[in-house]
């Protein structure tokens, strides 16, 4: 479980990395010489595909592993007791998406 939760949290990291520090930087210098076509047409979408599908995957095995746990997926979100740190993620992690772009 925490083996399949860790590989999809680095998959999520590896492809953050490439839009921050690859992409970011690649596009300017695709666009000077006339080839950011390619990158914006065929690789961001499919990179962003692959992105979006392993974040619902993380999300949910966070939330079977709440109830698995006893914690409890509605007592996180209600920000309730011990849960109130994950809980508090949950609510977070949207907000940091959005500004992301992803």
């Amino acid at each position: 479980m925490t083996a399949g939760f860790t590989s999809c949290r680095h998959c999520l990291d590896c492809l953050l990395y490439y839009f921050n520090f690859v992409q970011a930087v690649a596009l300017p210098k695709a666009k000077a010489d006339n080839t950011a076509a390619g990158i914006t047409k065929h690789i961001a979408p499919q990179a962003l595909l692959w992105f979006r599908w392993a974040a619902l995957v993380t999300w949910l095995t966070g939330a079977w592993y709440l109830e698995r746990s006893g914690i409890g997926l509605g007592a996180a979100f209600m920000l309730k007791g011990s849960a109130a740190a994950i809980g508090l993620g949950a609510w977070l992690a949207p907000s940091c998406c959005s500004t992301c772009g992803c």
